[in-house]
């Protein structure tokens, strides 16, 4: 048998939460069943984050509910803090993740907390979701560097982070290049590092960086990465990091695995038909200056 690897789609809520123009309802249904049928294993629906800050996710109760009793798919929800987690236990998601981050500077801007706060927090949440027999994974922003930051990111502490993260009870962890900083070696150190410090599975999530993201990706699986997040259509973007660009391709990510002789679980077809219809959503409602390169 061919080895697995798993593609967390990020489309729905990283892809999404940047767009200026509200995205009816109906369409971001439309477009996660769309990702559900091509086979897409796991899914970032959407963000259980204040709509005062982010009016793009305000159904993200509804996204939720609709898509509850989703067997073969699972679908996972950003919460940014204690009040995010209890609506989306209400809503009855059956996991969710946290994010935070391995910059000093980039938590500022980003979270508005110290790294110190934001684990804090984050421990707090991983409690809550084992109260309520709720899946809590994490995401650690910016673990590939951050040049706005004086201070730079070293691998010992993004290990530092990992450890207390798995330690607090987080089932898995996503190392990211939130900035598309990350260069192959960086990657393949740094992977190999946390992967030897943890005993959870470890995921990267790429930014798109000239072709080089596809170097970074082969680089993250050598060193023994098998869960890649990815947005069909290469949607997304950090909207804290100016002109960012977009996530890797996740259609581009498939066909590039399928290639190697390893299976994914997802439809080649079937995704190329959804990254086109990320594009046409992007293109409808609104593409920011800080993506406008396409995947």
């Amino acid at each position: 048998m061919r080895e697995h690897i798993q593609i967390t789609e990020v489309a729905p809520r990283d892809g999404f939460q940047i767009l200026p123009r509200l995205i009816p309802y109906e369409e971001k249904v439309r477009f996660i069943q769309n990702l559900i049928d091509a086979g897409c294993e796991e899914i970032e629906a959407s963000s259980f984050v204040s709509p005062k800050w982010v009016p793009q996710m305000a159904d993200s109760e509804e996204i939720c509910r609709y898509f509850g009793s989703q067997k073969n798919t699972i679908m996972t929800y950003l919460v940014p803090n204690m009040r995010g987690a209890q609506r989306a236990i209400e809503a009855g998601t059956r996991q969710f993740f946290v994010t935070t981050s391995a910059s000093v500077k980039h938590s500022r801007d980003n979270l508005n907390q110290t790294i110190e706060e934001v684990m804090s927090g984050a421990e707090k949440i991983a409690q809550l979701a084992a109260q309520h027999g709720v899946e809590c994974t994490a995401s650690i922003a910016a673990a590939f560097g951050y040049s706005p930051d004086p201070e730079g990111v070293s691998h010992d502490r993004v290990c530092q982070i990992a450890k207390r993260l798995a330690d607090a009870g987080f089932s898995a962890i996503t190392l990211c290049d939130t900035s598309g900083e990350a260069n192959p070696a960086n990657v393949a150190e740094l992977c190999a590092k946390v992967i030897k410090c943890t005993d959870v599975p470890i995921g990267i999530h790429l930014h798109q960086a000239g072709g080089i993201e596809f170097a970074n990706a082969l680089a993250a699986l050598q060193a023994g990465v098998r869960v890649f997040e990815a947005a069909a259509g290469g949607m997304g973007g950090c909207p804290y990091i100016k002109k960012a660009k977009g996530n890797i391709a996740t259609e581009k990510l498939v066909k590039m695995f399928t290639d190697m002789g390893y299976e994914t679980g997802v439809d080649l077809k079937l995704i190329e038909q959804c990254a086109e219809q990320a594009k046409r959503i992007q293109a409808e409602y609104g593409t920011p200056e800080c993506c406008t390169e396409q995947a």
